[in-house]
């Protein structure tokens, strides 16, 4: 079941797994790392503020769904 909770829950996995020193998910955080590299650059290039945020929610939403592959413990 998809709640609002539901994204705050798959980043506090995400968080977890990327702190953990003996992580099984190094495939996926290393995916994840590049999606918020290529994230980060191309907001730099935009320059319109509402193209920004459009961006910007579009990629929070695809980041979001990548952190949800990761197992709740």
């Amino acid at each position: 079941m998809i709640t609002w909770l539901t994204p705050f829950k798959s980043f506090s996995s995400f968080n977890n797994a990327f702190h953990s020193p003996f992580s099984q998910h190094s495939s996926q955080l290393r995916r994840l790392q590049t999606r918020w590299n290529e994230m980060d650059e191309t907001l730099n290039r935009i320059t319109d503020p509402e193209m920004q945020l459009l961006t910007s929610v579009g990629f929070l939403h695809d980041f979001l769904h990548l952190c949800s592959d990761f197992p709740d413990k």
